[in-house]
């Protein structure tokens, strides 16, 4: 029969018990070094009732783009700015927010300003409209 130490069994006991700890969450960033989280564009403007697709990467070394659904959006300001669950943001009154994704235990900050649109321009169109 094989005998081992005290020390051993205990390392072994250690082991079993700190394995479910290390359990990966289901939307963890794999095991490399994340430094920061960026969100693309970092500041915009755009007119009252158009929108904007916002995007993030995370930084490790290089960049690598994440699922913006994966992120949790909210507005400094939503009144001004509305953001979706998946990144977008919609200019609904004159004025300025800070948009703010979080995702693996990072924060990144983009600031929207929102203009009037011209008088003679359809909401989210860009060439005026001709009577």
């Amino acid at each position: 029969m094989l005998k081992t130490s005290p020390l051993v069994r205990v390392l072994a006991l250690v082991g079993v018990l700190s394995a479910p700890a290390c359990a990966k969450a289901p939307f963890s960033i794999p095991e490399t070094e994340q430094s920061s989280l960026h969100i693309s564009p970092s500041g915009s403007t755009i007119q009252t009732g158009t929108n904007l697709q916002l995007s993030i990467s995370v930084a490790e070394g290089s960049e690598r783009g994440v699922a913006s659904s994966n992120a949790l959006w909210s507005s400094s300001n939503p009144n001004t700015v509305a953001v979706t669950t998946d990144g977008v943001v919609i200019g609904l009154a004159v004025g300025q927010a800070d948009i703010t994704a979080e995702f693996g235990g990072f924060r990144a900050v983009s600031t929207i300003a929102v203009v009037a649109a011209p008088k003679n321009c359809a909401p989210g169109l860009r060439v005026p409209i001709q009577c």
